[in-house]
């Protein structure tokens, strides 16, 4: 209404924090139309503000204030010493704090790090609620049930997780973590305490509760998220009833989610956090899991050694190989017709974007289902580096959805298409229908008349309005990142020169070791190869270690 209007005409760049949707460039579009000065403090500090918010969308949670000035100059085509003048003011008003000299943090990020560092130094004084166990006694008792004897290390973590107030227990696939989860959720059971498992994404605690034969949540959902208040109900004033709480797939919690987490814990509970540090860090800013592990003030179980039945995986082999900067891939083949069905893993020679897209087309809809006997839809999985080009994500669903499903009714919603058979995936926490990020479905019926959309996640059916649809993505093809927590039967791997951008090695790690049963690249060899080289993902800059080790 008049009020919106005010606001626009009189103070343009407040509608960035209260408007979804509209950006610093949308802001100063308006704003500069309606004549307002280019270095009035308004623009500057709103320039200062969004261009924080850029690097901490590339995951850092502090910023070296003599960098982010001149970002922001140049992004405001400004005096450097009118925006320095600015970070004054701001800091001043607490819109911008110092973490150590010369560094500069959104205040929220500031206090999601001191929540994290405060909540596990009383967790870890505080006293165990867990009653007394006989820790060796029980892991022998854990082994009997197993019907298999323990290696020395996931001994040690069980052996960890019960004695330290919080510990962290981290490896790469077919290193035995499942064992050791499965070992200490029989034990916590026997002895009557309450257990609380959790994962980031609604399809790893599915995961988690199967493997642990124990109910196992999303975060969100544990700490029961409140989308009117924007915060969770569960925190330190009202926290979790429980007495131990594993969290898995840990190298997927961002800063903010972490410390709700940690805060949210009885100073008496133990926490374990399970996770493989080698793979890509959170989509949210921070790096968490790995600070924690390099902090060196927590117990950390490292698992090294591959079990048997990992050790005969083509897959296992060669992820442990990316880590060491060694795996080759397999010899590559010109031709699909050459995929042997008895290896794990496959390379699919196709230098050009245009060539790897019909190979990746050919092997979805007929190779794999052929030679593999599995369903496309349901059991494969397309990861790619990158959304855009003719290689990347957007034009990979495109190709694959008339490849795969060309005849269902369509609904259009902006640039995006579904069509009745599609297979899709939620894009945010949506918590009145039940559905989370990264869950996945495949759409029953379309209704063009009324935008209404009908999908089947997974057993559960799940009906969307037209403004809802928004939230759904195409999902023959999706992101690595987008892959994190999830497993598939067969993932088909494109990597091309032209994702030079993204060509890391944990990448490459992260999406091979998503793969159950076999991954098939297809692409450039050299592109893989400077995949596997590249092990300088950016760094990101945290300032969660130094406080915890100045506490």
């Amino acid at each position: 209404g008049n009020s919106a209007k005010t606001i626009l005409e009189t103070e343009p760049y407040r509608i960035i924090r209260e408007v979804k949707g509209i950006g610093f460039k949308t802001a100063d579009k308006i704003a500069l139309n309606l004549g307002l000065a280019s270095n009035g403090p308004a623009r500057i500090d709103a320039g200062i503000l969004h261009t924080l918010q850029e690097s901490e969308d590339e995951g850092h949670t502090h910023a070296e204030r003599r960098e982010l000035a001149l970002k922001a100059a140049d992004l405001l085509e400004a005096d450097t010493k009118d925006v320095e003048n600015r970070i004054d003011a701001l800091m001043l008003e607490e819109e911008l704090v110092t973490s150590k000299p010369d560094w500069l943090q959104n205040p929220i990020c500031a206090r999601a790090e001191e929540t994290i560092v405060r909540c596990l130094h009383n967790q870890s004084k505080a006293d165990s609620s867990l009653p007394p166990i006989q820790v060796e006694k029980a892991i022998e008792w854990a082994q009997e049930k197993a019907g298999f004897a323990f290696a020395d290390q996931q001994s040690e973590a069980v052996r960890q997780a019960l004695q330290s107030k919080i510990s962290i227990l981290t490896g790469g696939p077919g290193t035995g973590k499942t064992t050791i989860l499965r070992a200490l959720v029989s034990i916590l059971r026997a002895k009557k305490t309450k257990i609380l498992l959790a994962a980031p994404t609604g399809r790893a605690a599915r995961r988690m509760a199967e493997s642990c034969s124990h109910f196992a949540q999303t975060v969100h959902r544990l700490l029961k998220f409140d989308p009117s208040q924007g915060g969770f109900t569960q925190n330190e004033q009202n926290p979790l009833i429980c007495d131990f709480v594993i969290m898995d797939e840990a190298s997927m919690l961002d800063l903010r989610l972490a410390a709700a987490l940690i805060r949210s814990l009885p100073p008496k509970a133990h926490l374990l956090l399970v996770g493989d540090a080698d793979q890509l860090p959170s989509v949210g800013s921070g790096n968490v899991l790995k600070d924690l592990i390099q902090c060196e003030l927590f117990q950390v179980t490292r698992l090294a050694v591959t079990f048997r039945q990992a050790e005969n995986s083509g897959i296992v082999g060669l992820a442990h190989g990316i880590l060491a900067g060694k795996g080759s891939p397999p010899p590559p083949v010109d031709s699909l017709s050459e995929i042997n069905p008895q290896h794990d893993v496959h390379f699919v020679r196709a230098l050009t974007p245009e060539d790897c897209v019909s190979a990746v087309t050919r092997l979805s809809k007929d190779i794999i289902p052929r030679k593999f006997s599995i369903d496309p839809k349901n059991d494969l999985q397309i990861l790619a580096p990158l959304h855009r080009g003719i290689g990347g994500i957007g034009n990979l669903n495109d190709q694959l959805r008339d490849s795969l499903n060309p005849n269902g009714a369509t609904q259009v919603m902006g640039s995006l298409l579904f069509r009745e058979g599609d297979k899709v995936i939620q894009t945010r926490n949506n918590y009145d229908k039940d559905v989370f990020n990264g869950d996945m479905g495949i759409i029953e019926s379309v209704d063009t008349l009324n935008g209404k959309v009908d999908i089947d996640f997974e057993g559960k059916k799940v009906s969307y309005q037209r403004m809802e649809i928004t939230d759904l993505q195409p999902a023959y093809a999706i992101s690595v990142h987008k892959s994190q927590g999830s497993e598939y039967p067969v993932v088909i791997f494109p990597l091309l020169k032209q994702h030079f951008m993204m060509l890391q090695r944990n990448l490459v790690y992260t999406g091979l070791t998503r793969a159950k049963k076999k991954v098939i690249f297809v692409g450039d060899p050299a592109a893989y190869a400077m995949a596997i080289r590249n092990d300088k993902t950016l760094v990101r800059q945290t300032d969660l270690i130094r406080k915890l080790k100045s506490r």
